[in-house]
């Protein structure tokens, strides 16, 4: 086996996004919390190439443009060994009770990572988002973040601005992994369905895939650079997630990516400010 770089990612390696070194166009608040995970690296499954850039970029992107502040009293990045089940229901759980504390706060969660079906005959009643130490016969609302339990718990919230943004599929393809085939499956339209934004790369039936010229997910590289200030439509200098959200499902058609990419509501929760 070569150990030579991948050619397609030295060659195009001049669009990888550089938010690191943007300049900062927002102070620092005491009210936004984050929890941000990416899985590159599983203990027992290959995972998606650029899962853990995706994630350091997002928590870049939160820290430069978005106002939060960068310290783990605030917001909290898990990347690959440090994404186990255990250690993200325990962020979710402080996740929450800082949402409940703060109102008025802005309430961010990311993952980037594998996804997985749970079926029923050949319907898709709810998907999982896969930890570290997971493994495919062993896959749960136990041993893996649901859906529902994501519902649930942001819908209890009274804090306006929430925001839950998942790279990840539950088709069994792409980003995800299950261990059966599935075969057209029927989806439960209430997936995502909340009353908080919950942001999808894929739909529940396609897949989540990579943009290898930015190295990262496909979805998650052209959200952040509508983020960046390619999405600010109405010039306001913001961009809020239903630009962003339009550029990124833009581009990926543009693109002739397969993702339908899925947004709960048509919600505009102000998230980059690109002017200062």
């Amino acid at each position: 086996k070569s150990n030579a770089p991948d050619p397609i990612i030295t060659r195009v390696s001049d669009e990888f996004l550089d938010i690191e070194h943007v300049k900062s166009t927002l102070k620092p608040t005491s009210r936004a919390y984050a929890l941000i995970v990416g899985i590159r690296r599983y203990r027992h499954l290959k995972g998606p190439r650029f899962a853990d850039t995706d994630a350091k970029q997002i928590y870049r992107m939160l820290v430069k443009r978005a106002g939060f502040k960068n310290d783990n009293a605030h917001i909290r990045l898990r990347l690959n060994q440090d994404a186990s089940v255990g250690t993200l229901y325990n962020d979710l759980e402080w996740l929450v009770r800082k949402a409940k504390l703060n109102p008025d706060a802005k309430i961010f969660f990311y993952f980037s990572g594998h996804g997985s079906p749970v079926t029923e005959g050949q319907n898709i009643k709810d998907g999982l988002l896969v930890p570290y130490e997971a493994t495919l016969d062993g896959l749960n609302d136990r041993t893996a973040i649901s859906l529902s339990y994501l519902r649930k718990k942001f819908s209890a919230l009274k804090n306006k601005n929430v925001v839950c943004l998942l790279d990840a599929c539950f088709s069994g393809t792409g980003k995800s992994v299950t261990g059966m085939k599935l075969i057209r499956p029927k989806i439960n339209r209430s997936l995502l369905s909340c009353n908080k934004l919950f942001i999808s790369a894929a739909a529940a039936d396609r897949p989540a895939e990579e943009y290898a010229p930015g190295r990262q997910g496909a979805f998650t590289y052209f959200f952040l650079k509508a983020m960046l200030g390619e999405g600010d439509v109405n010039r306001d200098g913001w961009v809020d997630t239903k630009e962003a959200f339009d550029y990124a499902r833009a581009k990926l058609m543009a693109l002739d990516y397969d993702q339908n990419p899925q947004m709960s509501a048509d919600v505009r929760i102000k998230l980059a400010r690109v002017r200062q």
